[in-house]
């Protein structure tokens, strides 16, 4: 259990925060907006941010209405790939790791509503940008951070590149004429 724990810590925590608070937050849309209802966070603002209780049976954009189901068999497909393929990161590319564990609280946050109530609660609303909720944006996280380890390995690969080139040409002594 010990080594499972060492192995997963990270995902395991990171999961359960963005479940607890994306779960959180639309329980208290739920509760307190009726569907369709507008919350105005700072007076003045009301159009450029807001709480608007909406809710989707599509994915994000509100693409492709009415498959929840599919969605929420894709999520738990998702997991399991995420689940299988993090132990096989090596722990110092935490960065990569961290992405992961986004992409797990997002998925099974929008999951919880799916399988309990046929759809997706969002509610943030930004602009004229669609209305998403706090694991649509934890997914999105996700997949920023882990652009951003891509970038951040690639350019370490190509500084050890250049060191082992730089290494190897100093020690090829120069030929005298």
């Amino acid at each position: 259990m010990k080594k499972f724990w060492q192995k997963y810590a990270l995902l395991i925590i990171v999961t359960a925060v963005i479940i607890l608070i994306d779960q959180a937050t639309k329980l208290w849309i739920r509760n307190n907006l009726a569907l369709g209802e507008t919350h105005c966070l700072i007076d003045g603002i009301c159009e450029q941010v807001r709480f608007l209780h909406w809710y989707n049976t599509g994915i994000a954009f509100g693409l492709f209405q009415g498959n929840s189901l599919l969605f929420s068999v894709t999520s738990i497909i998702i997991v399991v790939i995420i689940f299988v393929f993090y132990i096989q990161i090596p722990q110092q590319e935490w960065l990569l790791r961290l992405a992961l564990a986004f992409e797990t609280g997002g998925a099974l946050g929008n999951f919880i509503d799916r399988i309990t109530l046929g759809h997706v609660t969002d509610f943030v609303a930004v602009g004229k940008f669609p209305i998403f909720n706090v694991a649509d944006a934890s997914i999105n996280i996700g997949v920023a951070l882990m652009l951003l380890s891509i970038v951040l390995e690639e350019i370490k690969d190509r500084r050890k590149k250049k060191a082992k080139e730089l290494a190897s040409d100093e020690s090829v002594p120069e030929i005298s004429q």
